[in-house]
């Protein structure tokens, strides 16, 4: 049962890291040296998940990773999603309503 614990964990961190990210490229859409980072950046967050070097920690090596893996992807995906939906959904409104107002119809 430990993948619950550390797929929440893993899940909290990247959760924030992925909103920063965000955030910075929402901001700075209009610099694409930086929109660029952050895509590189964006990109790097599954070998976090998967195989970062909390999976070589000594505390793991007891750790079947087959029977913990169901665990923690789950609550990994989990936590992520409640995390970062709701910033999602805050953009993708926001660019409808720019896109709606650029083509004239209602705010």
């Amino acid at each position: 049962m430990i993948g619950i614990p550390i797929g929440i964990l893993i899940g909290l961190l990247s959760g924030v890291i992925f909103i920063f990210l965000v955030r910075t490229a929402w901001t700075s859409r209009n610099d694409r040296k930086a929109v660029g980072k952050v895509i590189i950046e964006l990109v790097a967050i599954p070998t976090f998940w998967f195989g970062g070097s909390w999976a070589a920690s000594a505390l793991l090596r007891e750790i079947d990773v087959s029977l913990m893996l169901p665990y923690y992807a789950t609550s990994l995906a989990v936590v992520f999603g409640l995390i970062a939906l709701p910033v999602l959904f805050k953009i993708i409104l926001q660019i409808a309503r720019e896109v709606g107002q650029q083509s004239g119809g209602a705010p």
